[in-house]
């Protein structure tokens, strides 16, 4: 078998991996940015997967957005597309993909995009941490392995550092100044030696 028969392997490679907040516990918005070379990168119809993404453990948004429902700015949302309503959900991973039993098919093609998630909450412990996984499927198929879709092997290049908690700062204590400390220590003097003379 001639090598130029082999189809080529699509790729899709993380390029950035970020959030608004980075203290543990905190909530931020995370973007992930990533680039594929995947020709027919796009939902297959009546439900197909364009993305699906894995935060690290211990990041979450608690199944707020478990329910299938638009994508939108202010949950998960994918950018950019055009050409089709993508519809978002969480369960147990972040999906974008298209409108269950009523969608059709949507090749959006390779390129560089971005996927928010808003309103996650941070680990508790300090640390790096990365995606668990990444992936894009392939419309045509409907699937997300070899020869059509693909999972990122670079996760490990774009960690998020979450650091420790900031603690609120101590409130200082009002100091006397010279003079009222000598006025208070020669009150203090006085009432004494008046209560020995008594």
């Amino acid at each position: 078998m001639l090598l130029s028969a082999i189809p080529a392997t699509a790729s899709v490679s993380v390029t950035g991996f970020s959030s608004t907040n980075t203290a543990a516990g905190g909530i931020g918005d995370v973007t992930i940015n990533f680039t594929t070379d995947e020709t027919n990168f796009g939902p297959a119809g009546g439900g197909g997967y364009a993305v699906t993404a894995t935060l690290p453990a211990g990041m979450s948004t608690f199944g707020v957005y478990s329910a299938e429902a638009p994508c939108s700015s202010t949950t998960i949302e994918l950018t950019p597309v055009s050409g089709f309503t993508p519809y978002c959900f969480e369960n147990g991973r972040y999906t974008v993909a298209n409108q269950a039993r009523g969608g059709t098919r949507k090749v959006l093609g390779p390129g560089s995009y971005t996927l928010t998630i808003s309103n996650v909450t941070n680990p508790n412990s300090p640390g790096e941490y990365t995606l668990s996984e990444f992936s894009v499927w392939d419309a045509t198929s409907g699937g997300k392995n070899p020869p059509g879709g693909a999972t990122s092997l670079n996760l490990s290049t774009y960690p998020i550092e979450i650091t420790s908690a900031a603690t609120p700062a101590a409130t200082a204590v009002p100091a006397l100044p010279l003079f009222g400390l000598l006025t208070l220590g020669g009150l203090l003097g006085l009432f004494g030696l008046r209560k020995l003379n008594k």
